[in-house]
């Protein structure tokens, strides 16, 4: 069983598995424990993680809304990326039209167009999975990315990853990162994403986070790309 990303629609049936074009990812359980709540592997947290009950859990638990403003991008990597990913909006041209899973690969494609660099790839992704090229997961790593979990710290320019709730859960239990787009502003604690909908035959557009799904994450790649955070 094996998943690369998918975009949810917004419904409430069970969760569902596609193949891929590509495999090697799977997750242990098609189901949520009861009563279990968001978790998420971060790389490092150590001791310093809060309500998990386990003080030496590698887990972080997020259990309620998130809140924060947000506010313009930390520097001009993060600055090229955004405006690339608007200009792919304003084109009105597809990404791909025919092919599923194509999230990751979207956004892979105006990071390199921003930057002319190909997004690093974790070998330590927060969902406790294998990752690859274009798998939803491929930035998702400390060892790679500056890792946030607060809409407060979330920038334009950034990686947001989200749990689409039809991927199943991680080895753990937590949440698996189902779909990947690109940050273009936070509004009122209000993340607003430009991304490839799996489901939109590749349409590219500017949407809320939360009709998708609920975030987990944000990745700041911009160092990794060779910038300086302000």
């Amino acid at each position: 069983m094996v998943r690369l990303d998918t975009a949810s629609t917004g419904s409430t049936h069970s969760p569902t598995f596609r193949q891929p074009e590509m495999t090697g990812r799977s997750s242990a359980s098609p189901t949520a424990p009861p009563g279990s709540s968001l978790r998420l592997v971060l790389d490092g947290l150590g001791s310093s993680v809060a309500n998990t009950g386990n003080p030496s859990s590698p887990f972080l638990a997020a259990t309620g809304p998130m809140t924060g403003t947000g506010g313009g991008a930390t520097n001009a990597i993060n600055q090229r990326i955004i405006q690339e990913a608007q200009k792919a909006v304003q084109s009105g041209k597809m990404f791909k039209p025919g092919e599923t899973n194509r999230c990751q690969d979207f956004v892979n494609t105006i990071i390199q167009k921003a930057t002319g660099k190909e997004p690093p790839i974790t070998k330590r992704p927060i969902d406790g999975l294998s990752t690859g090229p274009l798998m939803a997961s491929r930035v998702f790593g400390s060892d790679v990315a500056k890792i946030v979990t607060d809409v407060s710290e979330m920038k334009p320019g950034m990686v947001v990853a989200i749990d689409t709730g039809q991927d199943g859960k991680s080895r753990d239990g937590g949440p698996v990162i189902g779909h990947v787009g690109i940050i273009s502003k936070v509004e009122g604690g209000v993340v607003y994403m430009i991304d490839r909908s799996t489901n939109g035959g590749g349409a590219i557009k500017e949407r809320l986070v939360e009709n998708v799904g609920r975030i987990i994450a944000a990745a700041d790649i911009s160092s990794s790309l060779g910038a300086t955070n302000t």
